[in-house]
């Protein structure tokens, strides 16, 4: 029977940059050893790790997924190549926190697509911007990781801790999903990654609720304005910032993953069935 560590571990999804990377980074300072999730960044993943086992030795491994719902990941066997489903590739992460560490404490949903889809695709003038297979693509991309992935992460979480003997269990298993300040303001054409956040908001509060008899909280972070893409012109980036009440500017993933921290500090253990957003009060005004 392999040993179980004695200090905490945390999966972050997508953790290889951005929010994913500073929330990462500020669980292992905070003396979590955490799993790594990317997908196609293994370079930035792989350094990422390296660095924080250069910190700690074997606090940090990196694990490969797509959390997208028709992924072609496949395992060969006697058969041939066998589709691997979303679901075995949730509890696949989950297992790679137990099958190294002996346990999983924490579970940052962070992976999310984002990108527009409209409902109407062709403007005057135009080619339609998307077709039928398309769009399909787009809804299990955008579904898959903003809400399903979620979902089948925190169903493997959830039923790992509850093959937990009682007395042995911790009392501060935490959950985190990252969902979206805008969500009750979206974006123009942005609409099925709007559906898809305004469930994953859902989630957490219905498995709060399902999953409060096993210590396990389940709360949410909406980030608002937050690390803008390296190609927004800066006039662009001008204009979001002059809108944001507090500071003018957008969130740094500092502040971003400070909330995930406390959420999942035992300073929050009553604290579940939450969201907090992170947004410089941007959502208040925005029409």
């Amino acid at each position: 029977m392999m040993s179980v560590a004695t200090v905490p571990v945390a999966l972050v999804t997508a953790a290889a940059k951005r929010l994913g990377c500073g929330i990462a980074e500020i669980l292992h300072a905070q003396g979590y050893a955490v799993c790594l999730h990317y997908h196609r960044s293994a370079e930035d993943a792989n350094t990422l790790a390296a660095t924080l086992n250069s910190r700690r030795p074997n606090s940090a491994i990196a694990v490969q997924a797509d959390l997208s719902a028709i992924a072609t990941a496949s395992v060969s066997n006697a058969h041939g190549a066998a589709p691997i489903s979303l679901v075995q590739r949730c509890a696949g992460l989950v297992d790679a926190c137990y099958n190294h560490w002996g346990r999983c404490d924490v579970l940052v949903n962070n992976a999310s697509a984002y990108y527009p889809t409209p409902l109407l695709n062709k403007d005057e003038g135009h080619e339609p911007s998307m077709n039928e297979e398309t769009e399909a693509a787009a809804a299990a991309d955008l579904f898959g990781t903003n809400a399903l992935a979620p979902f089948f992460l925190i169903k493997a979480f959830a039923q790992r801790v509850a093959d937990i003997p009682a007395e042995q269990r911790s009392d501060n298993y935490s959950i985190v999903n990252m969902i979206d300040a805008m969500t009750n303001q979206p974006l123009l054409g942005f609409t099925m990654y709007t559906m898809a956040k305004e469930a994953l908001e859902g989630l957490t509060r219905s498995a709060a609720l399902e999953l409060a008899p096993l210590q396990v909280r389940v709360n949410g972070v909406s980030p608002g304005l937050s690390l803008f893409p390296a190609d927004m012109p800066s006039a662009v980036q001008a204009d979001y910032r002059s809108k944001v009440p507090l500071y003018q500017r957008e969130s740094t993933a500092e502040e971003v993953a400070a909330a995930v921290f406390f959420l999942c500090s035992s300073s929050a253990k009553y604290i579940t069935g939450t969201c907090v957003k992170v947004d410089g009060g941007y959502s208040l005004t925005r029409a």
